[in-house]
């Protein structure tokens, strides 16, 4: 049995993934949107949120729970402050729809923050804060969703993992992003442990019964990053994206309400840098930071230090010349979509 990854060039990874949305009924602009997004991920390593999301995303379409046709919309409109309606379409179009906007308002007024409501599963968060820093902003992205992570000192999911992205521009148009969850280990990576069988750390899950776990098997429920440090942050996020724009996720999901409908929101705070100074003043003293970040000494026996996003931009990079290594499951899933659909597959590139 073969159990290398096969390597599929990041231009045919896009080019079928944009074949596959716009064969499920999504516009040709939306499809091309979704897989950038799609194959941004699995070039900066995170494969959760990459092509191994698909089969989820197929059956959300299947469902009903994602529209493909939803239009991204602003239902608040003010010069920095809007609300962006995603009419339960794809998470990533209406956060890159809401990004763009918040980054042009924040040109104008300095700054800008956006809601957005109602949308399915964003992906990788860092995409939309990298953006806004490609953009000459600096960045914080939220988002809440529904129900798997266990708040602190109980036994059952309670809150969403909520990731948090923060990102500003950074030397050499290489911008300084971080993208963590606040849980030991996201959602989506179990997901993703239990179709390799890879472990998992110790108290990092609990199984549906609540008892602690590294068996990928039976690793269900995250735990919070940091106790109650990351089930604070998690709820936080809920308040600030879902609650105060009136789509509350988390009491939907408690049983006696329970509509257990598949949601997101999210809030995008954009900072234009030339608002507050000089932008290569700013580029002058984050380089500055960061060299003296990597220039500490090393704990005995350390890896180079790095910044944020360094190491996936690296990776991403390499990923671009030499192809994304796609897990033997997740490319038998995409044969298998491919096939149910009627669409060739992609390209394995020759090893």
């Amino acid at each position: 049995m073969q159990t290398e990854p096969v390597r599929v060039r990041h231009t045919d990874l896009d080019a079928f993934v944009r074949a596959l949305l716009a064969a499920k009924g999504m516009s040709a602009e939306d499809a091309a949107t979704a897989a950038e997004v799609f194959v941004w991920a699995d070039l900066h390593g995170v494969a959760s949120h990459g092509v191994a999301w698909l089969p989820v995303t197929m059956k959300l379409i299947d469902e009903g729970a994602l529209n493909v046709r939803a239009r991204p919309h602003l239902s608040i409109d003010m010069p920095a402050r809007i609300v962006v309606e995603g009419g339960s379409g794809a998470g990533s179009i209406a956060m890159m729809f809401a990004t763009n906007v918040a980054c042009e308002r924040a040109a104008r007024a300095g700054v800008c923050i956006a809601s957005v409501r109602d949308c399915t599963h964003t992906g990788p968060i860092g995409r939309y804060a990298a953006l806004a820093a490609n953009a000459g902003c600096a960045a914080i992205v939220l988002v809440a969703g529904p129900p798997f992570m266990a708040y602190h000192g109980s036994r059952v999911a309670s809150l969403s993992t909520s990731p948090i992205a923060m990102a500003v521009p950074g030397p050499g148009g290489e911008p300084i992003v971080l993208d963590i969850a606040t849980s030991v280990v996201p959602f989506s990576k179990l997901r993703q442990a239990r179709t390799l069988g890879t472990p998992i750390p110790a108290g990092a899950a609990l199984t549906v019964e609540g008892r602690p776990t590294t068996d990928p098997a039976q690793a269900f429920v995250p735990l919070p990053i940091g106790g109650h440090k990351g089930s604070g942050l998690s709820l936080m996020t809920e308040l600030l994206t879902s609650v105060l724009v009136g789509n509350a996720i988390l009491t939907d999901h408690i049983p006696s309400h329970g509509t257990h409908r598949h949601t997101q929101n999210a809030l995008i705070v954009t900072m234009k840098v030339s608002a507050y100074r000089s932008e290569d003043a700013f580029a002058q003293d984050v380089a500055a930071l960061g060299a003296m970040i990597k220039e500490l000494p090393r704990a005995e026996g350390g890896e180079e230090i790095r910044l944020p996003g360094e190491q996936s931009a690296k990776l991403a990079r390499s990923r671009e010349a030499n192809g994304i290594p796609i897990p033997r499951p997740t490319w038998s899933a995409l044969l298998s979509m491919a096939k149910t659909i009627g669409l060739p597959p992609p390209m394995a590139q020759a090893t």
